[in-house]
């Protein structure tokens, strides 16, 4: 019985291990990508520097797009998420939509922030 219940604490001891060590791990690097992702970040477009910036408390503001005014953003895992307003233009209309753009972060340095968005890769380069 002694081998039976040793086995068993150590499994359990194991398995809490691994999963403090996990969520350590995942906070750190989260707090991390927040830090990082703070900031403008733009892509050039024939001559247009467009794109976001996310600011503190959450804060995020479109960069030279006109159809996309984001207002807030936040970070699921590996997605950046930013919502705002979409206006779209129909038979000489404007509608506005209520919207949420997922970004699958890549890769992200201090002054490089690639994407995944629709099954598009997006390098964009931070100006401040």
């Amino acid at each position: 019985m002694t081998n039976k219940n040793n086995l068993k604490h150590t499994i359990i001891t194991v398995i809490l291990i691994g999963a403090v060590a996990w969520a350590l791990i995942f906070l750190l690097t989260r707090g991390r990508t927040g830090k990082l992702i703070l900031g403008t970040w733009v892509v050039d477009t024939a001559g247009v520097e467009s794109g976001f910036q996310c600011g503190k408390d959450g804060i995020a503001a479109s960069v030279n797009d006109k159809k996309h005014q984001y207002s807030s953003w936040e970070l699921d895992g590996d997605n950046l998420i930013l919502k705002g307003k979409l206006f779209v233009r129909n038979d000489n209309e404007y509608r506005v939509h209520s919207m949420a753009d997922t970004l699958t972060i890549k890769d992200l340095t201090k002054e490089e922030l690639t994407v995944e968005h629709h099954g598009n890769t997006i390098k964009y380069r931070k100006t401040r």
